[in-house]
């Protein structure tokens, strides 16, 4: 979306399959199909120079934004998680995507954060996304040696308890291979989390968690 200046600044791209152009989207499910504007995106082994430009229809100008392939420098970035359906990177000079990435890919050189995650399983889908980051993951991809980013599965079901006075609160994460919390894109919020505490052999408490 351009704003009265002419500039693509704070907008999003949408980036799917052609034939699911006329579908619905949310920015905020989690679906990684859109990702914050960069006018230089390197996209599955491509790297691209965006620019709008005007052109007319109808009498009328209409903008259209243009790819320009570049030629890049490249270094070996290695993926040490599982399940990796897309994985966007922030950073300078391109803002990297990657779809159903390999062990080891090769982007352009720089330096990269922010990672968001997608993972898909049997159909079942989860994300990570920069907005409730827990960490600090910043990489320098070169020419040298591989970097390594631990991103993605398996995901681990997992409690956190934390005391309160005379009580213990408990918390429930759905855990990534980098020990980063992940959520469902689709949430069956008819069947909560169930949690049981056990001293030995004996169940001395259970319960469900509560959504939010």
């Amino acid at each position: 979306m351009l704003n009265q200046s002419g500039s693509f600044e704070n907008s999003r791209l949408l980036l799917r399959p052609w034939e699911k152009r006329n579908q619905p989207f949310n920015i905020n499910d989690g679906s990684l199909a859109s990702v914050r504007f960069s006018p230089n995106i390197f996209l599955n082994g491509h790297a691209y120079q965006l620019e709008w430009v005007s052109r007319s229809q109808n009498g009328a100008p209409r903008p259209v934004l243009k790819f320009t392939e570049q030629s890049v420098p490249l270094g070996d970035l290695k993926l040490t998680g599982q399940f990796i359906r897309r994985l966007v990177l922030a950073g300078h000079p391109y803002r990297v995507i990657l779809d159903q990435p390999g062990a080891v890919v090769r982007i352009p050189q720089g330096s990269y954060n922010e990672p968001e995650i997608l993972l898909e399983k049997n159909g079942a889908t989860a994300f990570c996304t920069a907005d409730v980051s827990q960490f600090d993951r910043s990489i320098t991809v070169s020419d040298k040696s591989p970097a390594v980013l631990t991103v993605g599965g398996p995901l681990t079901n997992s409690v956190i308890a934390t005391p309160q006075g005379r009580d213990l609160r408990l918390d429930y994460r759905l855990l990534g291979a980098d020990g980063e919390s992940y959520q469902r894109n689709v949430q069956d919020r008819s069947h909560p989390p169930t949690f049981a505490v056990y001293e030995g052999a004996k169940k001395i408490a259970s319960g469900t968690f509560e959504f939010g």
